[in-house]
Parts: structure tokens; sequence; C-alpha cells
């Protein structure tokens, strides 16, 4: 009798056993639209990685930073989380972004974060992120209180096309150039590696120590997004196309290229602006592309000529854009000169004046 007991209750404590096994099974597979797996680092929400936001570090001791972020088109990215992230600009062949370091992931619209006392000796620019907007810029031009950052879309990121730097020494002479910009190269020739390191001589035949060949100029070519700002012209040129080449003859030798750089930036981007009726027109000069490429010439040039040309093509004429003429002036050249041309074809441009000129 014992023994039927026993047994009884051995069967009775397997099948509750087994029930419970069961109900967990059953639960489990209820829940499985919705796993959760948490790690040190990320969420994990059906294999999907949900990362952690960074709020505000009130321990850090350093400088606080707060404003508003805007869209440029006003689109709402409401579920879209804004991202600021430091870094620095490496002098090598691709000149990239290294040691980045992200400070501030939340979803809002208003930002607030401290960068540390380290991090602003050690970082220098900043980058905002929302969605498939972004920005970057120099963290000494933020106030810091109350800024508002615009954040542009992907798309308005330009290609500095065909940026060729020209050489003329007074004699045979060894001059080193290092090269600053502030967004990504795509090329170089010859190449690029921490700075160029050559032979000039003053017939402008280019002499390249690290591959021992000859060139008749430098070349570089990258990638970079501005803000709304660089787009908002006060003045250029709106020039049909038969009258291009005319126009770009007058204008390069009216500031101060010579036949050779005259003939080499029509012969490249005249198939460019060939594609449409009308074109509008704006000479950047000696502005270091709107402050984001920067050339450190050892020795120092007496003749500094650097034209960047951004253009933006129509086809109706009741497209085309209100422009007043721009004043163009010329720089004489003189001792050891160095030139550079390059250009870019923007896809918008943000203008507010109320005439036309026709070049």
């Amino acid at each position: 009798m014992n023994n039927f007991f026993l047994i009884y209750f051995l069967n009775a404590q397997r099948v509750l056993l087994i029930s419970l096994i069961g109900l967990i099974l059953i639960s489990s597979s209820c829940n499985s639209s919705q796993k959760t797996i948490t790690t040190n680092k990320h969420k994990f929400i059906n294999n999907k990685i949900e990362l952690k936001e960074i709020d505000i570090d009130t321990t850090i001791s350093g400088k606080k930073f707060n404003g508003k972020i805007l869209l440029n088109d006003k689109t709402n990215n409401d579920n879209e989380v804004l991202e600021a992230e430091l870094f620095n600009l490496i002098d090598n062949e691709t000149l990239d972004y290294i040691n980045s370091k992200l400070i501030y992931r939340k979803k809002t619209y208003n930002y607030s974060f401290i960068i540390a006392d380290d991090d602003l000796k050690k970082y220098t620019m900043l980058s905002f992120k929302k969605g498939t907007y972004d920005t970057i810029l120099p963290i000494k031009e933020l106030k810091g209180k109350n800024d508002t950052i615009t954040l542009n879309k992907k798309f308005t990121v330009i290609i500095a096309k065909k940026p060729v730097i020209y050489l003329y020494p007074t004699k045979k002479e060894k001059i080193i150039i290092e090269h600053k910009f502030k967004g990504k190269i795509l090329s170089t020739y010859p190449k690029y590696k921490n700075k160029w390191e050559v032979i000039a001589y003053p017939n402008g035949k280019i002499f390249n120590i690290n591959d021992n060949r000859f060139y008749n100029y430098l070349f570089w070519e990258g990638k970079i997004q501005f803000n709304s700002n660089h787009y908002s012209y006060k003045d250029g040129y709106i020039v049909e196309k038969e009258n291009i080449i005319n126009f770009l003859q007058e204008k390069l030798e009216k500031i101060g290229l010579n036949n050779t750089e005259i003939n080499d930036f029509i012969t490249y981007w005249l198939p460019e602006l060939n594609k449409k009726n009308y074109y509008f027109i704006h000479f950047r000069i000696n502005d270091n592309i709107d402050n984001t490429s920067f050339l450190n010439v050892k020795p120092n040039p007496d003749t500094v000529i650097r034209i960047f040309m951004e253009f933006k093509g129509y086809d109706n004429l009741r497209d085309v854009i209100y422009v007043n003429e721009q004043k163009l002036k010329n720089i004489p050249r003189k001792g050891f000169i160095i030139v550079e041309w390059g250009g870019a074809e923007i896809d918008k441009v943000i203008n507010k004046n109320n005439s036309w000129h026709f070049a």
C-alpha cells in the first residue's frame, strides 16, 4: 500500500513538471513577437539594435552647449534620433575623419550636452545628424548657448571637381604643399601622402619627388557638405549656353589666369556647361572655398590666385534665379605665383535679389 502511494506521488510530480514546461513554451511562443535581449552596449528587439539614448552628463567638467535644431526643408523627423559627434581631420592621403566620439543621442530638436575639457582640447569639429539630415561645423564657431543649427539633406553634398594647382617660382625651387580639407578627399594625382614635396620650375613644370615624375599641375578632388548659408548668393552671372566660352575667357583673364590655365579650365568645364540653356555662375576667389580648403605652402608664395566656380543649369528662362552682377578684381601676378582652379555643380540656389544680369 505504501508503495502505491509513493508511485502515485511521483507520477503526480512528473505531470506537474510537464505541465509547467508546456506553459513556459506556450508563453515563450506567444511573446516571440516582442523578444528583447539586453547586452552591456545595446538592446536587441526582434534581432534589431535599439541604441541607448545618450543624454547630458552633469558630472562632466567642461563647457555646456545647448540650442535648437532646424531642418532646411522644414520636414518633420520626430521619430529620428538626433546625434552629436566630435571628430578631427587627419593629415594623410584620405584626409578623412578620425578620433570620432559620439556624445549625444536623443529623440529631440532641442539639444543640451557638455563637452569635456579634455575633449575640447582633443577635437576641433562637431557633427549633428538626424535621419537623412546632417551638418558639420568647427566647435569654435558655436556660442555654446542658444545656438540654432540647420541640418541639410545629405544630397546637398557637392563634389569639388578637379581643383588643380599650378606653381611658378622665380627660380628652380623645392616646394612643400600641405592641404587641409574639411570634407573627404576622393582622389589625388600625384598621390598625396601627408604633403606634396616637389621641385618646381619658373615655366610651371613640376617634378614630384615621391615618384620621380614631371607634372603640369597637382590635382585633387573631394566632397563636402555646406550649410544653407553657403547657397545664399548675393551676386553672380546668368550666362546663355552659346556665350559660355567667351564669358569664361573674359572673366578668368580678368581675375588673373594665364592663357594655359584658361584653356585647361574651359577644356574641362565646357562639357558640363553645355547641357542646359542657361547657367547661374558664381566665382569664389581666394576664400578657401568658403573656409573649407586650406593650402600651407613653403616657401610662402607672393601671389595666390584660387578660383572655385559654382554653377547651376536651367532649361527655361522662367526658372532662372534673380542675381546681381558679381564684381571681379584683378590679381596681379608677381614673384612666386601659385594658382588653383576648380568648381562644383550645385543642386539649389537660395537668393532674394530682384534683378537679372546677363553676362
